[in-house]
């Protein structure tokens, strides 16, 4: 898991990894290596980062159903064009969707 040095995580399975150094260079000898999936939680400089350099293998937005009035853009207009498409989707019943995309 990809995370702020104040993460801290205790999930079960999880190896936290605090980035330091060119984080492209970093995140493309982490893909390069044996094991399970990367997680990036919340962080939309770094995703945006990753997706401009093609780093990207998917990714899911959770959409709830609330309205905060303002926050932080996912995707930027300097973003590069990237295509994915709609891969899954998971409804809860708190009105909750994930939206799971791949690259098209």
């Amino acid at each position: 898991m990809l995370c702020p040095q104040h993460c801290g995580t205790t999930w079960t399975g999880t190896t936290p990894i605090v980035l330091r150094g060119d984080v492209v260079e970093e995140v493309c000898r982490l893909k390069q290596q044996p094991g399970d999936d990367i997680l990036l939680y919340g962080s939309q400089q770094l995703f945006s980062t990753l997706l401009d350099r093609g780093l990207v293998d998917d990714f899911r937005l959770w959409v709830f159903p609330i309205v905060l009035g303002n926050g932080k853009r996912l995707f930027h207009p300097d973003n590069k064009f990237s295509k994915f498409q709609l891969a899954d989707t998971t409804t809860f019943s708190t009105g909750v969707v994930v939206l799971a995309f791949q690259p098209a």
